[in-house]
């Protein structure tokens, strides 16, 4: 056994060195100091941090007292006092090369936190930089900084006294942004085939939308083009050179049928188009039940329901029980008619009114608006057909049984029914179904079907 302080050899069971004087722990606790240096002489040995740390942990596990109870004997108190059983065990773990001080993995383990609350702060900052900046944003820049929506919707009417033909359209346009003058928007008209540019006017600014209506006087407006062009312009010019800001057009396979429905139809009196006429001759037929229900005598029935089988068959009765100079006689004029609203062969202006506003919906380039409309078209039509089919079977009993009021009386309601409708529901409206829309419904629904959206161009 060796001094702890000088090294040099003492008895195991002394109580301090002879050498050097230094008092010596108790031979029991003499012992587990031996197996401690043991253990720290067996991890030196180990190169690899984890170790060196359980090495030191080993090491200062044991925390000797103070003193120790030592058989007085003289001793050498300059050496006593620079050295102790303590600090002896204490400076084998200090002296251990290559063994740091601190655990490395605590380091890092603080950098790691240090950097994730580095992040937190900045991203706590920016979130209350962002609330301010929205709370001092003044409210009218909201719509500035929107993106525009450019959008609009143009309609054709009739607003003729006659209701002969569409002559009015209408332009409404959403998302345009406002222009100082002399710029202006313009909206245009345009037959590409016919090279021809119908200028329809300047649009104005109104309920913060631009709009604008143009009514032709004595002509189909539908006639003129079926491309509409929205402009902007610097120049009050007939003709339009600015950017092309909106555009549409009718598809050009359903345009065609749906011209015959509005312009014009080859088979029809002076070409005129299937809506309107089915709408004039409706129109003839109230005007002639109307006059059935006043008329005072039976020739005069007679003749008055003659007028409503040509109307119907689109033909004179090929045996009428009154002959023409009698009926002028009785006051009542002959109507003559070549294209009638049922036909003698299911060929009249109901059925090919239904024809095209089915072939309209069911071209490859239909759009959905004309296929929604050109429904209500066919169930307006459908309608009339029932109507007026039990309205003809009616004439037959009266031209027979000319004093029979109850079906001179539904003869006037039928006909009534096919011009304007009839709320069967008691909705408040004739809505666009069966059993209720008429003719005049049927051209509106027509009119409906050359609707347009107006939408970007990269023109």
């Amino acid at each position: 056994m060796l001094c702890p302080s000088c090294q040099a050899p003492i008895e195991a069971d002394a109580v301090f060195c002879g050498h050097c004087g230094t008092p010596l722990p108790p031979v029991h606790l003499r012992e587990a100091e031996a197996d401690e240096a043991a253990q720290i002489q067996q991890l030196d040995q180990w190169p690899d941090d984890s170790t060196s740390d359980i090495a030191e942990e080993t090491t200062q596990k044991f925390i000797p007292p103070r003193s120790y109870p030592l058989t007085p004997a003289p001793v050498n108190k300059s050496k006593v006092s620079t050295s102790s059983p303590g600090s002896s065990i204490l400076s084998l773990s200090a002296a251990r090369p290559g063994h740091k001080s601190g655990a490395p993995s605590t380091g890092r383990n603080l950098a790691f936190i240090a950097v994730i609350l580095a992040i937190l702060g900045i991203g706590i900052a920016a979130g209350f930089f962002a609330l301010w900046q929205n709370k001092h944003i003044p409210s009218g820049d909201h719509t500035a900084s929107a993106p525009f929506r450019l959008e609009g919707v143009v309609t054709f009417h009739d607003t003729s006294s006659t209701q002969s033909g569409t002559n009015t359209v209408s332009l409404t346009a959403n998302g345009l942004k406002n222009l100082t003058a002399p710029a202006h928007y313009a909206a245009w008209l345009v037959d590409e085939n016919e090279a021809h540019i119908q200028p329809l006017g300047t649009l104005a600014y109104t309920g913060g939308s631009y709009k604008l209506d143009f009514n032709r006087q004595g002509g189909n407006i539908l006639a003129v083009g079926s491309i509409v062009q929205v402009t902007q312009e610097t120049t009050q010019a007939t003709l339009p050179t600015g950017r092309v800001v909106l555009n549409a057009h009718l598809p050009l396979m359903a345009l065609m049928h749906v011209k015959h429905l509005l312009v014009s139809f080859p088979s029809t009196p002076n070409h005129m188009a299937l809506l309107p006429g089915l709408l004039d001759q409706t129109r003839q037929l109230s005007a002639q039940s109307q006059l059935l229900s006043k008329a005072k005598s039976k020739k005069e029935v007679r003749c008055v329901t003659q007028n409503i089988f040509t109307l119907l068959d689109g033909q004179h009765l090929a045996r009428p029980m009154v002959k023409p100079q009698d009926c002028a006689a009785a006051h009542v004029s002959q109507l003559s008619s070549e294209f009638g609203i049922l036909g003698t062969d299911n060929n009249g202006y109901i059925s090919t009114v239904g024809a095209h506003a089915s072939l309209a919906a069911t071209q490859t380039d239909s759009t959905d608006t004309i296929r929604k409309y050109a429904q209500q078209v066919i169930f307006s039509s459908e309608n009339l057909k029932t109507w007026l089919s039990t309205l003809r079977h009616d004439a037959q009993d009266v031209l027979a049984h000319p004093e029979d009021s109850g079906k001179i009386k539904e003869i006037l309601s039928l006909s009534d029914y096919a011009l304007n409708g009839v709320d069967s529901n008691n909705s408040g409206n004739v809505d666009p179904v069966r059993g209720e829309a008429g003719a005049l419904q049927a051209y509106l629904y027509g009119q409906s079907m050359a609707t347009l959206k107006l939408s970007t161009t990269n023109q």
